[in-house]
C-alpha cells in the first residue's frame, strides 16, 4: 500500500512538474521576437506581420522625407487607405491615416469625418532612408480604412518623397501584392 501511494505521489509530482514547464506566458511578444513576412522592390522595404485583430508595419524607403504605403487602391490612389509617416529633422516621428479621394490626392481621415486608426508608430532616419513602422487595425470599422484579412492578397502602393510635407509629390513609387 506504501508502494502504491509513493508511486502515485510520484506521477502526480510529475504531471505537476511537466505541466508547469509546458505552460506558456499570455504576454505579448516583442516586436524583435515576432516573426514578419517581408517584400523588397526599387529600394522599397516592406515587413508585416498579423497580431491578432491588428497588423504591424515596417515601412522603408531611400528618401529623406515622408514614405507612404496604400492600400488597396481602385485606380492609382483613389479609395485608397494611405498610412503615411516622416521624421522630422529632431527625430520627431509624424504619422497620417488617410484616404485616397481622387486618382492623385489624398486627405487625412480626420478631415473627412473618419478617424486616425493608427494604433502606435515610431520611425527613424539617416543619410538616405527613412523607416516608419506602425499598427493599425485589421478592421477599423472606419469606412475611409480597408478591411484586412489574415493570410489575403492586398493589392499596395508604395510612395516616398524628399520633402516632409504629405501633400509633396513623391519621388519613388512603386506597387506590389503581399499576402497577410
Amino acid at each position: 500500500m506504501k508502494k502504491i501511494a509513493y508511486v502515485l505521489m510520484v506521477v502526480v509530482l510529475l504531471f505537476a512538474i511537466m505541466g508547469a514547464s509546458n505552460k506558456t506566458s499570455k504576454a505579448g511578444k516583442s516586436s524583435s521576437e515576432l516573426v514578419y513576412k517581408s517584400a523588397i522592390k526599387k529600394g522599397f522595404k516592406v515587413k508585416w506581420v498579423v497580431t491578432g485583430e491588428k497588423v504591424n508595419f515596417i515601412i522603408s524607403a531611400p528618401c529623406k522625407g515622408w514614405v507612404a504605403i496604400g492600400f488597396k487602391p481602385s485606380f492609382m490612389m483613389k479609395d485608397a487607405n494611405f498610412i503615411m509617416g516622416y521624421v522630422d529633422n529632431k527625430g520627431k516621428v509624424f504619422v497620417s491615416d488617410e484616404f485616397g479621394v481622387g486618382p492623385t490626392r489624398h486627405t487625412p481621415d480626420i478631415e473627412l469625418g473618419g478617424k486616425n486608426n493608427i494604433v502606435k508608430y515610431s520611425g527613424k532616419q539617416n543619410d538616405t532612408t527613412t523607416e516608419i513602422s506602425f499598427t493599425i487595425p485589421l478592421n477599423s470599422l472606419d469606412k475611409y480604412d480597408t478591411v484586412l484579412k489574415p493570410n489575403e492578397k492586398v493589392y499596395i502602393i508604395l510612395a516616398c518623397s524628399d520633402s516632409d510635407d504629405f501633400t509633396t509629390k513623391h519621388k519613388e513609387r512603386t506597387e506590389l501584392i503581399i499576402e497577410l
